[in-house]
């Protein structure tokens, strides 16, 4: 083996080392700015219809810890009826119907923030024969302060997407 192609070989090394070692720091970096209480600011949903953006969206908050994430969406502006000890059947369905609930763990891949519900508003999302790994996925990416997540792999967004860009609360 020539002398300069052992430098080129420790070369390589070194630079996929390197690499290694910087995504690893971005992932965790990342991860540290995942942390906190986040607001909904803005929903795009794509469909085969087309896209539609919503820069006034109805109530909604994630939260994250080191380990754990839960979010609190009420996904339309449609009135939702007061709940009393009178209320029917249909007025509860109708209260509960417009609002999603879920938390559990969650970890970071790359830019896929994976999610394995332990509680959920829909029972589904919560099934005890699911496995690690099957839960809600989102794409994410940093813009300046915002945090901007795609749900990937649920229902409806098989055939399109939902974006959430959310803005920091705490």
């Amino acid at each position: 083996m020539k002398p300069y192609s052992k430098i080129l070989q420790a070369i390589s090394v070194v630079a996929v080392v390197s690499a290694v070692a910087i995504s690893a720091m971005a992932q965790e970096e990342a991860a540290d700015r995942l942390i906190g209480t986040w607001k909904i600011i803005q929903t795009v949903i794509s469909d085969p219809s087309g896209e539609r953006v919503d820069d006034n969206p109805p109530p909604g908050m994630y939260m994250f810890t080191g380990r754990y994430m839960s979010n609190l969406i009420v996904p339309e502006w449609e009135p939702r009826p007061a709940i009393t000890s009178d209320s029917s059947d249909e007025d509860i369905l109708g209260a509960y119907g417009n609002f999603i609930a879920d938390g559990g763990e969650y970890w970071i891949e790359g830019d896929v923030i994976q999610t394995h519900n332990l509680v959920a508003k829909v029972p589904n999302a919560m099934r005890s024969d699911r496995k690690r790994g099957e839960g809600i996925r989102y794409r994410f990416h940093f813009d300046e302060d915002d945090l901007v997540i795609t749900m990937t792999n649920q229902g409806w967004a098989r055939s399109g997407s939902i974006t959430y860009r959310l803005r920091r609360m705490d």
